[in-house]
């Protein structure tokens, strides 16, 4: 329309005569029609389109992305607008204009879906990192990832994978892309500079595969959450199931492709991430005493076995023990001797690792990881007089020399905080606490194929799985899910069961 043509077009006589285009449609129109004005200037305050097209002056999410664009065309002629101006001219928006108005120039209806959600409270930099993520879709895809409506939703969306578009795009790039498009804020990139990081990492060296354990075939090339993230298939290597055992160091090779959430450019879960990089701090930044919890079930041993523990540097020396009501400590004390040869055998728990505090750890230079698994046991059966012996033992670890993880029940949530209140350790999200949570829906069908393609019930190769195996996931997942969630165990149970 506008195409070769010296005066400005009227807008409003050709959407006139084109009725059936989408409401989206319309104010894709105006909103080239909108710069095409300004930057001729000819000023064109939006009311004007307002005034003329209902659709839009009763749609908030399609007149906020007008708005933005009259904001922005100002703010590239010099005008310095003013947000308070704008607020004012349009008071249905006021909630959320302060925080949009500053964007630059974004996709219009697709911007900051926190604030659009009536959310603006929750608006900051990770919220533009969103945006960024659509523009980068679009580049790396030929389109963008959401139906216009997506931003209505309060739960998070399916991404058609975009390798699954073009197989030519490096799954490196697909998981910044899903990264960045995280629906939960505190799965995205902290802050631009990270995400430069990467893509900057990416271009120098390209994917990397060092240093991290093989990944698992069977759980790709299928559907991806925008709050999931991507996860990938390399030929060669398969899940081994363990039916009801837990997963340990030997199965290191595939088990990190079993847990849920985003990933590092290493392909390492940030669930496990977050463990190994609070282990391995330094001494002023790292911790005491931490608690992995989460419902029975969950597969807190499995991810502390063989997710966290293989991932540790070699000066991370672990001593792990499965708690009991009656020999948690005599287990912890064997278990030092056998990993700590310096360790006297006449010294008690207590004075063992006050000897390690002091002079074993530090003359070797490492540090040695304490790992109570299971201690619900151990807190079910022990009243406050009788628990002095361990309380004792683990008020000795200071976070240099001594650290101790304890897993537990949720359950169990205030005995294990008196216990710490106890041991005078803070229990602090993001330091020294973090959840093992059970699977949604998505990530249980994607566990559960893997699991059957492992036992050869389901095809191999991932493009022969077919309609009907897909139903059956499906129709199993529904039955074993409760409140939308399925416990692992659960899982691991019922493909033991019908494997034969």
């Amino acid at each position: 329309m506008w195409q070769n043509s010296d005066e400005q077009p009227d807008v409003f006589l050709f959407l006139a005569s084109h009725e059936r285009l989408s409401p989206e449609e319309v104010v894709e129109i105006c909103a080239i029609d909108q710069m095409n004005r300004w930057h001729s200037g000819r000023e064109f305050p939006v009311e004007r389109y307002f005034e003329s097209l209902a659709t839009v002056r009763l749609d908030k999410r399609l007149k906020l992305g007008l708005v933005q664009d009259e904001f922005q065309c100002q703010s590239e002629r010099g005008l310095s607008p003013d947000v308070d101006s704008f607020v004012k001219r349009f008071p249905e928006l006021a909630e959320i204009l302060p925080a949009l108005l500053p964007v630059g120039n974004l996709p219009t209806v697709e911007r900051r879906q926190e604030a659009i959600r009536g959310e603006g409270h929750l608006v900051d930099g990770r919220s533009d990192i969103f945006s960024l993520g659509i523009v980068f879709y679009e580049l790396l895809a030929g389109r963008r990832p959401f139906q216009q409506n997506r931003l209505e939703h309060t739960v998070a969306t399916e991404l058609p994978s975009l390798r699954q578009i073009d197989d030519s795009i490096s799954r490196e790039l697909e998981r910044i892309c899903f990264k960045a498009l995280s629906y939960r804020v505190s799965d995205r990139y902290g802050a631009a500079a990270e995400m430069a990081a990467d893509l900057r990492a990416f271009l120098q060296h390209g994917p990397v595969s060092a240093g991290r354990p093989h990944r698992a075939s069977g759980l790709s090339d299928q559907q991806l959450s925008a709050t999931t993230g991507p996860l990938t298939n390399e030929a060669g290597i398969q899940i081994v199931p363990k039916g009801l055992r837990s997963f340990g160091r030997d199965d290191a090779g595939f088990f990190l492709e079993l847990l849920p959430g985003p990933r590092d450019r290493e392909g390492i879960p940030e669930s496990a991430q977050f463990w190994k990089n609070r282990i391995q701090a330094p001494e002023s930044e790292t911790f005491r005493v931490g608690v992995i919890y989460g419902p029975s079930g969950c597969g807190k041993s499995s991810f502390l076995k063989a997710g966290v523990i293989p991932l540790l540097s070699e000066d991370i020396t672990p001593v792990y023990i499965e708690s009991t009501p009656l020999e948690t400590e005599s287990r912890l004390l064997k278990a030092l001797r056998k990993s700590c040869s310096e360790l006297s055998p006449d010294l008690g728990l207590a004075e063992s690792l006050t000897a390690l505090r002091r002079h074993g750890a530090e003359k070797s230079g490492r540090r040695v990881l304490i790992v109570i698994d299971q201690f619900e046991q151990w807190l079910h059966s022990r009243s406050h007089e009788d628990s002095s012996e361990l309380l004792r033992a683990l008020r000795q670890c200071d976070g240099a020399h001594l650290q101790c993880i304890i897993t537990v029940r949720d359950d169990f949530w205030m005995a294990v905080t008196h216990f710490m209140n106890e041991l005078e350790v803070n229990l602090v999200p993001g330091n020294n606490l973090a959840a093992v949570d059970l699977f949604d829906l998505r990530h249980a069908k994607r566990v559960l194929t893997a699991i059957g393609r492992a036992y050869r019930i389901l095809p191999i190769n991932a493009q022969e799985i077919g309609k009907d195996h897909k139903a059956f996931v499906s129709k199993a997942i529904a039955d074993l899910a409760r409140n939308d969630r399925v416990v692992p165990v659960q899982l691991a149970l019922f493909a033991e069961m019908i494997k034969d």
